[in-house]
């Protein structure tokens, strides 16, 4: 080590009698120490200059370390292919590192104003980053720990328990531009424990977190008045929960990332309700310092029994929400019943339907016919799209009947109709009318049928033994036809006549013999019932009685969240 250059009368001495003198040394490194020595050590005050790295240090030293008060100042280097400048620290030292109160500018722009111990932030301070953050409060290893204050640039604060340099106990955090705010429990850095957060509209959630997110049990109070209390997980309803509606409507049950899944029970505001399976199928969005409520698509899926407030009732299968597979639907008002299958919200596939009462109620079935309310009509067989589609029977209260093939709710196909009421049968005033003295009321119909009326080739019967058989055209004999007569026990051979008809009148015999004479009367009792048949048929007709039958289809939907989750209370026709 090269010796110290002294001058003559650059001393001085201290009160306890130690001599420090004024000198300059360069060392091997090419470092330079200009300032006071004691016993050839660096002691008192000086200036330290590295020769490489370009760092000066001015100010105290003990025993050839930073001791005391000083200043250091770092030399610009290159970092990660940036420049960096202004690095610096002012204040205490103590054997060579940075303890007790100093001001450091890190040259990226941070800076830090407080207590040191060991080289590190270490008790009260102040530092404050390069993007504006301010954060005041106590540090340990150079880290808040402690109580501290944060004023993030953004306008965010927080205020509060920290560990390690993140929140981290209990603390209160205020989001910037009324974005609301959170108070509660924090652990690294994330809310986690019970904790309360208000949002932007108002909204409020309080209960536990985890991971930052709502987890565990809580309470949502939304800006619209709905209420979720119950299970979360990852931010949403997941798990067990009861969620009430503002406008009275109420779930509770099984939750799945914020959706209706599993089973539960929503019960209407009207006070109908819906109890058995739900399916999620969508993950709801969330908003960033907004309102992390479900919007779901949890929708009735699987086996479940749904009341209306009219008291009609369905129980059964669902999918997504509409009825499908197999169920029971029972309309209160009419008494009427649907035990089948169902698809897309319609009756399809199999079933068997009901109507009626025995009340006394007067009813009308799907036929057209009107009931005193003694009993129920019944069709078994075949739907499409909610009509009697295919084969099927339908059997009124009073035995008329049509059994055959329907389309679109329609008598089409082949077929066979009853048209007289069981009662009737042998009631000799009713059989009477239209004739005289002899029973012309057609009593059925087997044949071809197009868009609910006879049309086709066909055999229409009365009640006295006459038939016609042939051609129909709109539910009327027309075109070449037999008139067949009862047999007699002393006729060999049925007697019939063919003729030719126009929408339900002969207008030409093709034959004629004496024999036929005696039923002369009853022919034109026949003309004149036919009339008569055509006439109610007409008259149903425009009273729209031969119209389709249908289920309408439900519209219901609707979210959780800004807008209210509607339901469908359709009536059903039957």
């Amino acid at each position: 080590m090269a010796d110290a250059k002294m001058k003559p009368g650059n001393w001085r001495l201290t009160e306890d009698g130690r001599v420090y003198r004024m000198g300059r040394k360069r060392y091997p490194n090419r470092d330079l120490y200009e300032g006071e020595f004691l016993d050839g050590v660096r002691e008192g005050n000086g200036t330290l200059t590295y020769y490489q790295k370009g760092d000066v240090y001015v100010g105290e030293f003990q025993n050839n370390m930073f001791h005391g008060f000083g200043v250091y100042t770092w030399g610009d280097f290159l970092e990660n292919g940036e420049w960096v400048r202004g690095r610096r620290y002012e204040g205490s030292w103590s054997k060579g590192r940075r303890k007790g109160d100093g001001v450091y500018f890190s040259g990226y722009g941070d800076s830090y104003e407080g207590q040191w111990e060991a080289d590190f932030y270490e008790g009260e301070g102040t530092l404050t980053k390069k993007n504006g953050d301010r954060m005041a409060g106590t540090f340990l290893r150079g880290k808040l720990a402690g109580e501290a204050t944060i004023d993030y640039i953004n306008g965010d604060k927080y205020s509060g328990a920290m560990r390690g340099g993140k929140r981290h106990g209990q603390g209160d955090f205020i989001y910037s531009g009324n974005q609301g705010s959170y108070k509660g429990e924090w652990r690294h850095g994330k809310k986690h424990g019970r904790g309360s957060r208000l949002f932007s509209d108002g909204s409020r959630y309080e209960g536990d977190y985890k991971y930052d997110e709502p987890w565990g049990e809580g309470m949502m109070e939304t800006v619209s008045g709905d209420t979720y209390v119950g299970e979360w997980e990852s931010g949403f309803p997941h798990g067990r929960g009861v969620l009430i509606f503002s406008h009275g409507d109420r779930y509770e049950g099984d939750f799945f990332q914020g959706n209706f899944h599993g089973r539960g029970r929503l019960t209407y505001a009207d006070g109908g309700y819906y109890d058995g399976e739900f399916a999620a199928h969508t993950r709801p969005g969330q908003y960033k310092h907004g309102v992390v409520f479900p919007k779901p698509d949890g929708q009735r899926h699987g086996q479940g029994v749904r009341v209306w407030v009219s008291g009609n009732r369905f129980e059964g299968g669902w999918i997504e929400g509409k009825m499908e597979g197999r169920g029971v639907y029972e309309n209160a008002a009419t008494g009427g019943k649907y035990d089948g299958d169902f698809k897309n919200n319609t009756k399809h596939g199999h079933g068997i339907e009901t109507w009626g009462n025995k009340l006394g109620i007067k009813f009308q079935d799907p036929l057209g016919w009107w009931h005193p309310g003694n009993g129920v009509c019944r069709y078994e067989g075949s739907y499409k799209d909610g009509y009697f589609h295919g084969e099927g029977q339908f059997i009124a209260v009073d035995n008329r009947s049509y059994h055959g093939f329907w389309v679109k709710g329609k008598r089409h196909g082949k077929g066979t109709a009853t048209f007289i009421p069981e009662n009737e049968l042998g009631d000799s005033f009713r059989m009477n009318v239209g004739g005289n003295n002899a029973l012309y009321r057609p009593y059925s119909y087997k044949g071809d049928w197009v868009d609910h009326k006879k049309h086709g080739v066909g055999t229409l019967m009365y009640l006295n033994g006459l038939e016609i058989e042939g051609d129909f055209v709109k539910g009327h004999p027309h075109g070449n036809c037999v008139l067949k007569y009862p047999k007699r026990k002393a006729d060999k051979h049925r007697l019939c006549r063919q003729g030719r008809w126009v929408r339900g009148t002969v207008v030409e015999w093709f034959d004629y013999s004496a024999e036929e004479e005696e039923v002369a009367s009853g022919v034109a009792n026949f003309l004149l019932n036919t009339m008569m048949e055509r006439k109610e048929e007409e008259e149903l007709e425009e009273l729209g009685l031969w119209g389709e039958k249908k289920i309408p289809e439900f519209q219901e939907g609707g979210s959780l969240v800004g807008s209210s989750l509607t339901d469908g209370d359709p009536s059903y026709q039957f």
